[in-house]
């Protein structure tokens, strides 16, 4: 967190998603409401649902997050960016494979 305590979109560990499609989503845009009246979302949306106190000494941190990413890919690599300023970590980025998430929703079942 910056000094003085205040944050902003640029503190802290922020995450971001890109589809094989070029569509975004990043941490921080203003988000849905998940029920409600509101008109429906065109854009996709990756929400931080939790996660574990990070910890570290030197130039080693270690944290956990999980995300929440609607709509899932339909096809394609995802490229999962992550960035944090405070700690001096410039953006980074992976390259998931978009089609092991698909084969994974075989599995899924309704809660």
């Amino acid at each position: 967190m910056p000094m003085g305590g205040r944050w902003s979109s640029e503190s802290g560990l922020l995450f971001g998603i890109e589809y094989a499609d070029g569509r975004k989503a990043v941490i921080g845009h203003p988000r849905p409401a998940m029920v409600g009246t509101e008109p429906a979302v065109a854009e996709p949306v990756l929400l931080q649902a939790g996660g574990g106190g990070g910890m570290g000494t030197g130039d080693e941190w270690v944290s956990s997050s999980r995300l929440w990413l609607w709509p899932l890919p339909e096809h394609g690599d995802l490229r999962l960016v992550a960035r944090w300023n405070d700690a001096g970590m410039p953006e980074t980025s992976i390259v998931l494979d978009g089609n092991r998430i698909v084969a994974a929703l075989d599995g899924v079942q309704p809660f």
